[in-house]
Order: structure tokens, then C-alpha cells, then sequence
């Protein structure tokens, strides 16, 4: 008998932890690219009801953290350097 039930990861979670993994290994237009289709599931799932209320503002700040974190990301500007 399990006591716990492993955590169902919805497709917007998966489309954050491409963008994570995007970051940590310096594919800098593939992250991008994860980010703006983050935005784009985010809506559509806010828009559909799939996501409502305390869920829906974690994934909201999740996405503008991550924002900020690749705000002027580009191949001319060397991150973390």
C-alpha cells in the first residue's frame, strides 16, 4: 500500500523543466524557444480551466522568474562570466 501518490506533471511542467535544463546547458534559442511556448501553454491553460487560482500564480511567477533570469540572453552577452 503506497501513502503517497506520485505527483501527475501536467504538460505545462514539463515544457518549464525544458526550459530549465535548456538553461543549465547554455542553449540559449532553445530556452527561448521553451519560454515563449511556456507563456503560450500558460494561457491556454488559464483560458481552458485547467489551471485556476494558487496554481495558476506559482506558474506565473515560475515563468516570470524565469523572464528575468534570461532577460537580454543572447550569443553576444556571455552569462555568468
Amino acid at each position: 500500500m503506497f501513502l503517497f501518490k506520485k505527483k501527475e506533471k501536467t504538460p505545462l511542467d514539463i515544457q518549464l523543466e525544458l526550459v530549465q535544463k535548456n538553461l543549465e546547458n547554455n542553449y540559449k534559442d532553445e530556452a527561448k524557444k521553451a519560454l515563449n511556448a511556456s507563456i503560450q501553454l500558460l494561457e491556454k491553460m488559464s483560458q481552458n480551466g485547467e489551471l485556476t487560482g494558487k496554481k495558476l500564480e506559482e506558474k506565473r511567477k515560475e515563468i516570470d522568474q524565469y523572464r528575468k533570469k534570461m532577460e537580454g540572453y543572447g550569443h553576444n552577452i556571455p552569462v555568468g562570466w
